[in-house]
């Protein structure tokens, strides 16, 4: 409002208004810019708690997240181990994601700074320290996975060095069985199985070289683990060494096994033979012949069976040599394998006694019909002549009389000779009813 001055006042009035305005200018001026240093004020104290509450939030996540990476624990088994990968997969994935962010704080604090901000020294020390952070979680994460990683292939790597183990104890078992008792089927299903178990034992092997090779791998990415590598492969060296003696054992232990199965079918072979053909000759021991003929066809049948007789003891023989080679070898029992050959024997020799007998039998009984068939032959004669004698003169009968002198004597000497054949034979009344003789006519 415009105050009303006396009169007396109106030539100072008029003097005072201009420099009133002047300070009321001066006033508004700096009021103006007390205003604008005021919002400056206001404007940097909002950028610079708006930055730092950025600069803070992502300080407390680098804080947080240094927990996890700098922690010492690498743990005992693989399942925490991976979890603990799987965490930091995760932690790799927010850390690309806090890049742009940290990125653009930076950029924001250098306008700020460039700009002259009041607490421009505050700032950079911020962001200075956040950045030092976020490299060092960055540095610390790599390093923690890093660490993570060895010792996930460490364990692994034992890991893999127990499976096997188990591998090859498991694969150890068969070879270390020993089924003393069985036919030639059973050792040969023996050894069919223990094909399949040398094929395993060849794959393991390849296995062994694979682990020695990522064990010297880790030895020297890792030395730290050596000690404790070390002896995982001198153990695996151990069991591996173990089994390979064990299966050179085995193998040597079926051979013997396969030898010994092999001796036993071929006896049982040979004593059934020597059964067939024992059977086969004393079958035939009462088939003497009723002539020179027949006997003949029964002596050159039985003649045929010598080649079988001579074969099986050959075969008997070489069974014997290799019975006694396998005691020597004390790979059988002892006195078990002795009454085997014994008992073969026994019967080789009861069979080649069956058919000496049987050709002798066969033999005296060709001769005893020779006999019978000349005795026939002089008797023929003798009754020849007896029918002519009334129509011959003295002179015809003294020359009968002479010849039938020396058929009589021939007649006695086939005799003597039937009689030493009946002696010889082993049941002689049998062969008596067979070979009756007609008595000579006399003059």
């Amino acid at each position: 409002y415009l105050k009303t001055l006396p009169p007396d006042n109106e030539v100072a009035a008029s003097v005072a208004v201009p420099e009133k305005m002047a300070v009321v200018k001066r006033s508004y001026d700096e009021v103006c810019e007390a205003a604008e240093i005021r919002r400056l004020r206001l404007y940097e104290t909002v950028t610079y708690h708006t930055l730092m509450g950025e600069a803070n939030e992502i300080e407390a996540w680098v804080t947080e997240q240094e927990k996890m990476v700098t922690q010492n624990n690498l743990g005992t088994d693989l399942p925490f181990i991976q979890h603990q990968l799987t965490a930091l997969d995760e932690f790799e994935r927010e850390l690309t994601a806090m890049e742009p962010l940290l990125s653009r704080l930076n950029e924001r604090a250098g306008d700020i700074i460039e700009k002259g901000h009041t607490k421009e020294v505050d700032i950079q020390s911020a962001v200075d320290n956040l950045n030092r952070r976020y490299n060092n979680l960055e540095r610390l994460g790599k390093r923690r996975k890093s660490h993570l990683m060895d010792r996930h292939k460490l364990l692994t790597f034992c890991n893999s060095v127990d499976l096997c183990l188990e591998w090859i104890d498991e694969k150890k078992k068969p070879l270390l069985a020993a089924e003393t008792d069985g036919d030639i089927e059973m050792v040969r299903a023996m050894q069919r199985k223990h094909v399949g178990v040398v094929r395993e034992l060849y794959t393991i092997k390849e296995k062994v070289a694979d682990i020695y090779k990522q064990g010297e791998e880790i030895i020297r990415e890792q030395p730290s683990s050596e000690l404790q590598l070390t002896e995982k492969l001198q153990e695996l060296s151990e069991r591996w060494s173990e089994v390979e003696e064990a299966n050179e054992v085995h193998t040597e232990w079926l051979g013997k096994c396969n030898e010994l199965a092999e001796f036993n079918n071929n006896l049982n072979d040979m004593n059934n033979q020597i059964k067939i053909l024992l059977t086969e000759i004393e079958s035939s021991v009462n088939e003497l012949g009723e002539d020179v003929g027949s006997t003949e066809a029964l002596l050159a049948t039985h003649r045929e069976l010598r080649e079988a007789v001579e074969g099986e003891r050959e075969e008997v023989d070489q069974a014997i040599e290799i019975g006694r080679r396998l005691i020597e070898e004390e790979n059988c029992d002892t006195e078990e394998m002795e009454e085997e050959i014994s008992a073969v024997l026994g019967k080789v020799e009861q069979l080649e006694s069956a058919w000496s007998e049987r050709e002798e039998a066969l033999t005296s009984q060709l001769e005893l019909r020779a006999c019978d068939l000349d005795e026939h032959g002089i008797q023929d004669r003798v009754d020849t002549v007896v029918a002519k004698m009334e129509q011959m003169t003295v002179t015809d009968c003294e020359q009968l009389e002479q010849m039938l002198t020396l058929e009589q004597e021939k007649i006695e000497q086939l005799q003597a000779v039937k009689g030493k054949i009946l002696s010889s034979q082993t049941d002689v009344k049998k062969v008596l009813m067979l070979t009756s003789l007609k008595s000579p006519h006399t003059c």
